[in-house]
């Protein structure tokens, strides 16, 4: 993909944007600002540069999840958990969506010593979980999860995070690549946005959040990884679980409700996602962030 953006058939400020685009993983209208130029100016660029890349018989496609697979999951393929310190460009990768990882224990951690640092075993968690408007299976969901943990529904999500250790969402939420940091989720108390919670008071070491998109990053000059799951880790969550593409709302209840099941057996989240997660490759977007978070057997729910 390098080669190919940076076809010597192709100007010199064609590549570049079709770098950023591809590459980078930039939208339109981040590379306009960074070239001061209209944003309608950067798509026909990158427009006019693949159809150059056409006639000229270049061939130009981003990999499928099987290609992805072959060339990243088959290396890797055993029956042991994988940690995996993504590059800017494979930040988004649904790791549990490719056939040679699936049913497999990933984790996506920002660094190797985070992860080994992180891992939280607790005894006896507190449990929260809150639901969002206009979402028909939010209220089934958060009655399960609570049925399953014997948790607590409070008013707020900062009083979730304050008070517990396990915090469960249920809602619409929004990835916004332009301006990361305003990534939010629609929740019955209103719209809460990433950066509401920097520098809150959080005890909770392990969030879900089933909410579609939410596990996504934009990366800003330092490749640091920017979002509402970026912001969770930075501000001391330890583990958290959340999808980087679209779920069908159906399709998330039936997998969370099965996370909690492997989870409250005292499967660590990383096994318990790949469990919950092996024979519906289409939930395969819901990725375990951070380290792992477990229960000891003794405080193991049935």
């Amino acid at each position: 993909l390098v080669f190919v953006a940076c076809h010597p058939e192709l100007p010199a400020d064609a590549r570049v944007a079709l770098t950023l685009r591809l590459l980078c993983g930039l939208s339109t209208t981040e590379i306009a600002r960074a070239y001061l130029v209209p944003e309608p100016t950067i798509a026909q660029r990158i427009v006019r540069a693949k159809r150059l890349l056409a006639e000229r018989k270049v061939a130009f496609e981003v990999p499928r999840l099987q290609e992805l697979s072959d060339a990243v999951g088959a290396p890797l393929a055993s029956g042991r958990p994988l940690v995996v310190v993504p590059s800017r460009a494979l930040t988004g990768v649904p790791w549990l969506a490719l056939p040679d990882l699936r049913g497999r224990p990933v984790t996506v951690a920002p660094t190797a010593s985070s992860w080994a640092a992180g891992a939280v075993t607790l005894d006896r968690p507190r449990v929260s979980a809150l639901g969002g408007p206009d979402l028909p299976s939010a209220e089934a969901e958060v009655d399960g999860v609570l049925a399953r943990w014997g948790g607590r529904r409070p008013a707020t999500l900062a009083e979730a995070l304050a008070s517990s250790d396990l915090v469960h969402v249920a809602a619409h939420g929004r990835h916004r690549s332009d301006s990361p940091l305003f990534s939010s989720l629609r929740l019955d108390e209103g719209t809460v946005v990433a950066h509401e919670l920097e520098g809150a008071g959080i005890r909770a070491s392990h969030v879900v959040l089933s909410a579609c998109e939410v596990g996504r990053a934009s990366h800003r000059p330092g490749d640091q990884p920017l979002g509402l799951t970026a912001t969770l880790l930075a501000s001391g969550v330890g583990c958290v679980v959340a999808p980087v593409a679209p779920v069908a709302d159906k399709t998330s209840a039936e997998i969370m409700a099965r996370y909690h099941k492997e989870l409250a057996g005292g499967v660590d989240a990383a096994a318990a996602l790949a469990r919950a997660t092996a024979d519906r490759p289409e939930a395969g977007s819901f990725s375990h962030f951070g380290s792992n978070w477990c229960i000891t057997g003794a405080a193991a729910h049935s």
